[in-house]
């Protein structure tokens, strides 16, 4: 299942390097109308030692010229630890460059540990400021919903995070 699982994220991060368009110009020019209705995109680390794998996924879809949708997924091999995680946000936009974002998020740990069988549940919330020529970062807080001991912490209980994400994307 999970060789499935990694073939049918590959396939779909594949197809983002047969659709991105071809920039004919020194920079790109960022507008809302640059910004295709339905994207995918993917991203991996090699294989490290004691085989550590990480992989990320998304699929957006633009609602409107206001708002758009992103389902994004995280999948994460360390040590004998095994996750994935799976937010789903709403992104409102507010001007040309910045974005509110909110929207749930499941966590599941995939190792078969008895104290781990039920995923985390929480909510994300934060902003994004996208620049023009590609860059963008963002801070999101992350609540957590229930008393699952899936999380970044591992069996230490309820936690929330806050995290800060930058990355240019080309």
């Amino acid at each position: 299942m999970l060789n499935s699982l990694h073939l049918l994220l590959f396939l779909l991060s594949s197809a983002v390097l047969i659709a991105q368009p071809v920039s004919t110009g020194n920079s790109p020019v960022f507008t809302i109308e640059s910004i295709p209705e339905f994207t995918v995109e993917g991203s991996y680390y090699p294989e490290f030692l004691l085989n550590e794998k990480f992989y990320n996924y998304q699929m957006g879809y633009r609602i409107s010229d206001k708002l758009m949708i992103d389902i994004q997924s995280f999948y994460s091999r360390f040590g004998t630890k095994e996750r994935i995680r799976v937010p789903m946000l709403l992104k409102a936009r507010l001007n040309k460059n910045l974005y509110l974002l909110a929207g749930p998020e499941v966590e599941y740990d995939l190792t078969g540990e008895a104290q781990a069988r039920t995923p985390r549940l929480s909510m994300n919330s934060g902003i994004e400021y996208r620049s023009e020529d590609s860059f963008y970062i963002n801070a999101i807080y992350n609540h957590q919903l229930n008393d699952s001991n899936v999380g970044p912490q591992g069996n230490l209980g309820v936690s929330n995070m806050f995290s800060l994400n930058s990355g240019f994307k080309f």
